[in-house]
């Protein structure tokens, strides 16, 4: 459940700078940036360079409807899209895992 997730509060491109030990990789990481920041695709990159993201685990990143994001960011990939109104969320996983579904 919840009660172990582990909020980060603070600029999230300087978090990401610094690669974490294995113990401290997330198997989730929820993305929520500013609709109008020029950051996104920078941000996903460090995620994935930086190894934060357990090898099973996700990555969900909330952009406008209008916003083009890539399907792959460096080892990231796009295994589902969902629209809610205005809003998407796009579902990234390491490349190694190849199950890809979308809903789009």
């Amino acid at each position: 459940g919840w009660e172990t997730a582990t909020p980060i509060f603070m600029d999230a491109l300087t978090f990401v700078q610094t690669p974490p030990s294995a113990d401290k990789r997330f198997d989730f990481i929820m993305a929520d940036p500013p609709f109008i920041w020029d950051k996104k695709v920078e941000l996903v990159t460090a995620i994935s360079k930086n190894r934060f993201l357990k090898d099973d685990g996700f990555l969900v990143l909330h952009v406008p409807k209008k916003e083009d994001v890539p399907e792959e960011i460096d080892n990231l990939i796009q295994y589902d899209y969902r629209r809610y109104g205005i809003n998407v969320l796009l579902f990234y996983k390491y490349k190694e895992c190849n199950e890809v579904v979308y809903n789009k």
